[in-house]
């Protein structure tokens, strides 16, 4: 195994934002709760406010006032209103992180520091929530968006460019949090950014059946992947972060839904890969990767488009320890996403699995067309939930040219386009 290092000759990524500075999320010790929360004390605006009101001291007497707040966050003139939009679209793509991914998602080292112009005004304006931990921890601050009024507020005064760029294509509304997994999916996805050849990685708002498979493909249009990889040929990487599931045959039936939608694709533009990360307390990614090299086969054997389709070849699991054997370590097979696939046997129990690199073009083939593969990469060049430094420093998006808002490589409609030009106040 080798350490996780930093090329200084590399990537335009700051020492403090790399993976070797950040908070390890898959410590064990730190999550201390049986459903994957940590010791934290989450607070809003809008919470604080309320505990004022009735009495428990707190500082906002020292801090602007909500609306004094959001009129600085949304004045299209603000200083910091470009950080305002990054850190806004991260939240909502990412859902929750701790503040050292935030930086490196958004290029701002300074969202480190425990008080900073950015975060703070954001959540005055109570538009971000803090979770904080108890005094002396190594633990950072988390962040989440918050579920108020005031994000509409902060959408209807962004330009139309900034909102493509920022939220061009996803559904902005509310969303469930899962603590552990939303920030180890967040870890994962930065470091596939950061030490891997490809062209961008996106969380679960994009990495959905509409986005992914566009509006052709109607069936299991709700179902979701944590996020995904674009690699540097077109071919997406659905990438299913896994703790644990609920029973064996619900798991079996949301492989066969990924096996449907994979199999009516006939552009052959997907794989699938499950990261089993294991239970919080527990550790046991390495038995929950063992339960779904047991159950994938059962799903393949019961989809016979799939197998007449070879989709097997597109099916992978791998264990976080398999990658990242302790923290600070990397394994070789990482830097080409290296995972086990399954050779259908007889039966399902005489499937041998083999190791594929999920990067490799040859080895995992795609039928994918030049023009869609152009279509997203340059999505992901200005999108701003991309990772920084993957993001183009040399185009600017064009909103006469407008595309993928609709979905995933799909291009927009000139109705959505005059949705939006009412919001364009400041170009």
């Amino acid at each position: 195994m080798s350490r996780i290092v930093r090329d200084p000759s590399g990537l335009p990524l700051a020492p403090s934002l790399s993976t070797t500075a950040r908070f390890d999320p898959t410590s064990i010790p730190v999550w201390v709760v049986s459903d994957g929360g940590v010791y934290s004390e989450w607070l809003s605006r809008s919470t604080a406010e309320a505990r004022e009101a009735a009495g428990v001291a707190t500082s906002l007497r020292r801090r602007p006032d909500r609306d004094t707040a959001l009129a600085a966050v949304t004045d299209v003139n603000a200083p910091l209103r470009q950080a305002y939009v990054d850190v806004m679209s991260a939240l909502t793509m990412w859902k929750t992180v701790t503040a050292e991914q935030l930086a490196a998602f958004t290029g701002r080292p300074s969202i480190t520091n425990r008080s900073n112009a950015v975060m703070d005004t954001l959540w005055d304006a109570d538009l971000v929530i803090r979770g904080r931990h108890p005094p002396g921890s190594e633990v950072p601050v988390f962040y989440r968006r918050a579920s108020g009024d005031a994000f509409g507020e902060f959408l209807g005064r962004l330009t139309y460019a900034e909102r493509l760029a920022a939220f061009g294509g996803i559904k902005a509304d509310w969303q469930r949090h899962y603590e552990r997994h939303d920030i180890v999916t967040a870890e994962l996805a930065l470091r596939i950014a950061e030490h891997c050849p490809v062209t961008g990685v996106l969380g679960e708002p994009v990495a959905s059946a509409t986005h992914v498979f566009g509006p052709d493909i109607t069936i299991h249009q709700g179902k979701t992947a944590d996020m995904l990889v674009l690699r540097r040929d077109g071919l997406v990487i659905l990438v299913e972060t896994t703790a644990s599931f609920p029973s064996r045959s619900a798991q079996i039936q949301k492989v066969a839904k990924w096996l449907d939608l994979m199999a009516a694709d006939r552009t052959r533009s997907t794989a699938l890969v499950f990261v089993a990360i294991g239970e919080a307390k527990r550790g046991n990614d390495a038995g929950i990767a063992s339960q779904l090299r047991g159950l994938v086969p059962d799903a393949l054997w019961g989809h016979f488009e799939a197998q007449r389709m070879g989709i097997a070849d597109r099916v992978a699991v791998v264990a976080w320890r398999d990658w990242f054997p302790e923290p600070g370590q990397v394994s070789p097979g990482f830097l080409a996403l290296r995972a086990q696939r399954p050779r259908l046997g007889v039966s399902p129990d005489d499937t041998v699995w083999e190791d594929v690199d999920l990067l490799d073009p040859f080895a995992v083939t795609s039928d994918v067309d030049l023009s869609a593969a152009k279509a997203r990469h340059r999505f992901v060049r200005w999108y701003r939930p991309t990772p920084y430094w993957l993001r183009s420093r040399t185009e600017s998006y064009d909103w006469k040219t407008p595309i993928l808002v609709d979905s995933f490589g799909q291009e927009v409609s000139e109705q959505l386009i005059g949705r939006f030009r009412r919001y364009d106040t400041a170009t």
